[in-house]
């Protein structure tokens, strides 16, 4: 089983100091590269959900409101209640320019929530289905991705310790690597899916379109 542990000594080998600066910067160059994994190869066992009282008017659902308070890689998908309607994602212009009142259809990402529209004329429940991030570290020293991706793990690892790199210029090479581990790991589990191959860790929907920033 690929750990943490080996992890770190793997990068280490492409840093030039691995004195006690890049060791205590470790914890968040993981976390980051984790981040990057997750984003790039979403996996349904990871979603969890939380729900949400809406008041009438309010279109912006915070993430530190939510309770207890979530911090979603990314939002798989959103059902009104007591409906049970799916609210569609679209770009951040799109919801701002629909507007008017009513039952909420679409949402887009905002930092550290959603906008959703129309705004709710009534009091409603949203059931919030996100991406959580594994854990990595120490205390965690594996999960599924370094167990069945870890070179993908490596590379996304070395992208985000570039600054400590012995040769910073590869980060051109790493960057490319990354993108086609991403589409080779993509490929195995389309691959699965078509041989009617039972996968319980089956790639989460990615949306049409992402939302930008408010």
């Amino acid at each position: 089983m690929t750990t943490y542990t080996q992890l770190i000594r793997d990068v280490s080998s492409y840093v030039e100091n691995k004195g006690a600066k890049f060791m205590d910067a470790m914890p968040t160059i993981v976390s980051q590269s984790m981040l990057a994994v997750c984003r790039a190869l979403p996996l349904e066992m990871f979603n969890a959900a939380s729900f949400y009282s809406v008041a009438p008017q309010q279109d912006r659902i915070m993430f530190s409101q939510i309770v207890p308070p979530i911090e979603p890689i990314t939002v798989d998908h959103l059902i009104v209640h007591p409906y049970q309607e799916i609210v569609e994602r679209r770009s951040l212009a799109y919801v701002r320019m629909h507007g008017g009142q009513g039952t909420p259809s679409y949402f887009c990402d905002i930092p550290g929530g959603l906008l959703v529209t129309p705004k709710p004329i009534g009091s409603l429940q949203l059931e919030i289905t996100y991406m959580t991030r594994p854990e990595l570290s120490e205390e965690e020293p594996s999960n599924w991705y370094t167990q069945n991706t870890y070179d993908l793990v490596l590379t996304a690892t070395l992208i985000e310790a570039e600054t400590y790199l012995i040769e910073p210029e590869q980060i051109g090479t790493f960057r490319s690597r990354f993108s086609e581990q991403i589409v080779a790991a993509r490929r195995d589990h389309q691959d699965m899916l078509r041989v009617n191959v039972y996968n319980p860790l089956a790639i989460a929907a990615e949306p049409a379109t992402k939302g930008g920033a408010a």
